[in-house]
């Protein structure tokens, strides 16, 4: 008995279907749970600013001068240069009461002629409010008397020598405000800043059972 002949492609796709078993039910997997979100990492943390070194150019019981030398300003054109000094001091008014204060000078030096002078100062109290600002009307640059702090701080501007003594902080500002803390009384409490007087009350107008019947002419009251 001859077995009939069936296409290739029919006798292929006959054969599949009987040498493959039949596909089991398979029971639907569940979605994989999704990954807890990350947390935020933490900010990180700001590193302390560095100190910067300032020159004392004068130190007694009485006061502080000192000056930045990284905020010298070279004249554009000349051999004129410009920096701030600070004078803290223990009290504002000589032979005053305790009120620490500062002075912020603005003084130029010719490095050339090696002379110097002051072109503006400014006084404030302790807690920054301007008493008095002057302006130096005299142009001229003077020679500086030798061992004073003109010439002290001549030498730190136009040759980079240093002053008397050096100390460190993290701003002119911050040292300020350090060495006028350093004259309060251990025991005294912190000062707070003047507030401004109170405004007097306000005139209030007479009601009908403060006012007064004033008597008419000719009778008796």
């Amino acid at each position: 008995m001859t077995i009939p002949s069936l296409p290739c492609r029919a006798m292929v796709l006959a054969f599949a279907a009987c040498a493959l078993p039949a596909a089991s039910a398979t029971k639907p997997t569940s979605a994989p749970k999704a990954a807890p979100p990350a947390k935020a990492a933490a900010p990180a943390k700001a590193a302390p600013a560095a100190n910067t070194a300032f020159y004392v150019i004068r130190r007694s019981e009485e006061a502080w001068t000192i000056l930045d030398p990284n905020a010298v300003e070279r004249v554009a054109g000349g051999p004129v240069r410009r920096v701030f000094s600070v004078t803290v001091r223990r009290t504002l008014v000589n032979g005053g009461p305790p009120a620490p204060g500062y002075v912020r000078t603005l003084n130029e030096y010719d490095c050339d002629a090696r002379r110097a002078r002051w072109r503006t100062f400014t006084i404030y109290s302790r807690f920054g409010a301007q008493v008095v600002k002057q302006e130096n009307a005299d142009p001229t640059l003077a020679v500086p008397i030798p061992g004073s702090e003109d010439e002290t701080a001549l030498r730190i501007v136009c040759d980079g020598a240093g002053g008397g003594s050096v100390v460190s902080a993290p701003s002119m500002g911050q040292l300020v405000i350090g060495l006028m803390e350093a004259w309060d009384p251990v025991d005294a409490p912190p000062p707070s800043p003047p507030f401004p007087a109170p405004l007097p009350p306000k005139a209030q107008k007479p009601t009908a059972a403060d006012a007064k019947v004033s008597p008419k002419p000719g009778r008796a009251p």
